[in-house]
């Protein structure tokens, strides 16, 4: 089977080489560099099948039929669907299940031209016919047109996995932006059931195993770092001083210096310096909807499962 994939500028060479020093010069390892290669897109997709509960309990998969249902009682089945980040596209295959008839047409967008592929596959053993596949960087905040969309009837945006690894405060003003007022979007979230401090000790460890470090390491190793010299560790803290946000931050810290060779630049990355490889917020599920709010967006349906640890959300825009 020939697939074909369009890239956006975003994920040209020199707009990637220019991602990548700026944020290894700013001590950061861009988030699109985690899924970039084959590899570290095999080692998310082994870590998702792990440990997602998206992936691995039954509740929790049942959120998104639920939220594409209240979905479909306001559009019709033949709504344009948007997949912004797709990954592996198993949420995105429940939505063209849950539209029938092969719904309308979907767009599958990432970073990763492999996960674009696995994507594509899942989405037509669903029964899609029209798909549309970009390759691109959501942190360009690309533009409306760009995705293919037009105003001759709504779309559906679909946004499940993102928010953790995004600010809030850039992502859902973004969404908002895009939205016409008929449009719709599903927006999935890691929650935290009580505050920082009551529920670390449940959620931590879904994020420090070995499959989690495997995929953080991957990149490590994939940008030149040497891990036997390189201390790494997952840490976490309130965003919010009564932690009702709170994030989680897997650090390197090579104790040489390490001299990377990224794009042709010469990256330099003194000894004891951090850098952050990884990140993902919690939001109580009580903060969440003020969140979004105050970025112009009203939630029309949630669905959150009983642990209160994940959260799928319709909403639309303001106005």
């Amino acid at each position: 089977m020939t697939l074909s994939i369009d890239f956006h500028p975003s994920q040209w060479p020199e707009a990637v080489a220019h991602q990548m020093q700026d944020s290894l010069r700013q001590r950061r390892v861009p988030g699109l560099y985690l899924y970039d290669s084959p590899a570290q897109s095999a080692r998310w997709l082994a870590y998702h099948e792990g440990w997602s509960p998206a992936r691995t309990r039954a509740d929790v998969q049942s959120l998104y039929d639920r939220a594409f249902r209240a979905v479909l009682n306001d559009v019709a089945n033949t709504a344009h669907y948007v997949s912004l980040g797709c990954g592996g596209g198993q949420k995105d295959a429940r939505w063209v299940s849950a539209a029938a008839d092969g719904g309308g047409p979907v767009t599958l967008t990432d970073s990763s031209a492999s996960l674009l592929i696995t994507a594509s596959r899942a989405v037509a053993s669903a029964g899609a016919r029209d798909v549309r596949r970009v390759v691109i960087d959501l942190s360009s905040w690309p533009g409306r047109a760009t995705y293919g969309v037009d105003d001759h009837g709504p779309v559906v945006w679909s946004c499940l996995g993102i928010l953790p690894n995004f600010e809030h405060e850039r992502l859902l003003p973004y969404l908002a932006d895009l939205m016409a007022p008929s449009d719709r979007l599903v927006l999935s979230a890691n929650l935290s059931a009580e505050p920082y401090a009551a529920a670390r000790t449940v959620i931590v460890p879904q994020y420090d195993n070995p499959l989690a470090r495997a995929w953080y390491d991957g990149a490590l190793v994939e940008l030149g770092f040497e891990l036997a010299t390189t201390e790494r560790r997952l840490v976490h803290a309130p965003v919010e001083p009564d932690g009702g946000v709170w994030r989680m931050q897997y650090l390197a810290t090579p104790r040489a210096p390490v001299v990377l060779d990224v794009y042709g630049a010469r990256i330099e990355v003194p000894a004891e310096t951090q850098v952050q490889v990884f990140q993902s917020t919690r939001y109580t599920p009580e903060r969440l909807p003020t969140l979004c709010q105050s970025a112009g967006l009203l939630v029309e349906a949630e669905a959150i499962d009983p642990s209160r640890e994940e959260g799928v959300f319709v909403l639309r825009r303001a106005g």
